[in-house]
């Protein structure tokens, strides 16, 4: 019968696909996220606190819809509204997230 050594180099690379393989799932959706109001009309947010701009290419990172991510990146920057400027409906979204205080649940 023949012993088999494995040393831990030639284990390191299992390793790193699992730990890679790991960070490939998908990210739960903050709690606030549902609260976030998107809106194509500028006149909502004539009263708010700017607090910056989507992501572009983190919108289509993790999948799932592009409306459900500008929400998620909306709280991350500490916004309640997304201000949709998207040319034309499609999988990506452009847009300014926005502070309005009390904006109530998405309409979208």
């Amino acid at each position: 019968m023949t012993s088999l050594k494995l040393s831990s180099f030639a284990l390191l690379p299992g390793v790193l696909l699992g730990v890679m393989a790991a960070g490939c799932g998908s990210v739960a959706a903050p709690p606030a996220a549902v609260l976030v109001k998107i809106t194509r009309n500028a006149t909502d947010v004539t009263n708010c606190m700017a607090v910056g701009n989507l992501d572009h290419p983190a919108l289509g990172q993790f999948g799932g819809d592009a409306a459900s991510q500008a929400r998620n990146q909306a709280v991350a920057l500490g916004g309640n509204v997304v201000l949709d400027t998207t040319p034309q409906q499609g999988t990506t979204m452009a847009g300014a997230v926005y502070y309005c205080g009390n904006a109530g649940p998405s309409e979208k």
